[in-house]
């Protein structure tokens, strides 16, 4: 079997003993393949071979550095320190609003509402 830079050896068993068959399959690691015999004609003079693939247990990962990615990263900062200035600001206008200017000892009087005299009757 032929890989991309070299030759592979595999070798899986047809086994026939007491009238029954078994089969061992043989892998190749570096391909991810296995291979088995299924079955031998004799008449015909034909055998015939099972190709599965196996999962590697590896992954490929390509890395690829874009162009510009820190004015995206910079963007972000700067959207959040505005978002903080926005919180401290919206914050800030709260507090004055709840808060009174003057204490309520400080402020003036409110003018009493007036009353009407009664007459005799």
């Amino acid at each position: 079997m032929f890989g991309e830079n070299r030759q592979y050896h595999v070798h899986p068993v047809f086994v026939v003993r007491n009238r029954m068959i078994g089969r061992v399959p043989d892998e190749v690691d570096d391909l991810g393949l296995r291979l088995s015999f299924l079955n031998v004609d004799p008449t015909k003079g034909k055998f015939t071979f099972g190709v599965s693939t196996t999962q590697k247990d590896y992954i490929i990962l390509k890395a690829m550095e874009k162009p510009f990615i820190n004015l995206l990263w910079s963007g972000t900062l700067l959207m959040a320190v505005g978002f903080g200035m926005a919180l401290y600001k919206r914050r800030r206008d709260v507090d004055v609003a709840v808060k009174p200017t003057q204490p309520e000892s400080d402020a003036t009087p409110r003018p009493r509402p007036i009353q009407k005299k009664r007459q005799a009757a």
